[in-house]
């Protein structure tokens, strides 16, 4: 099934092959940070945001959940 548009794996490739993305919001906007497919380095950079930013505005999205949810 890899390769097919039903596929998972062509909905990651579509968007240039990467998985994760940390976000921040710096008070003006969100700023995409890092898109990684290593969710260590995301769930790393997220951690190091956080203590800059606050817990409440540091995430982390997962392309394959948000395309399920909609």
């Amino acid at each position: 099934m890899k390769g097919t548009c039903e596929s998972p794996f062509f909905v990651v490739y579509l968007y240039n092959n990467m998985r994760y993305t940390v976000r921040f919001y710096n008070g003006i906007q969100i700023i995409n940070d890092l898109s990684t497919n290593d969710l260590s380095v995301a769930i790393k950079r997220e951690v190091e945001l956080r203590k800059v930013y606050g817990n409440d505005k540091v995430w982390m999205a997962d392309i394959l959940l948000e395309m399920m949810v909609g």
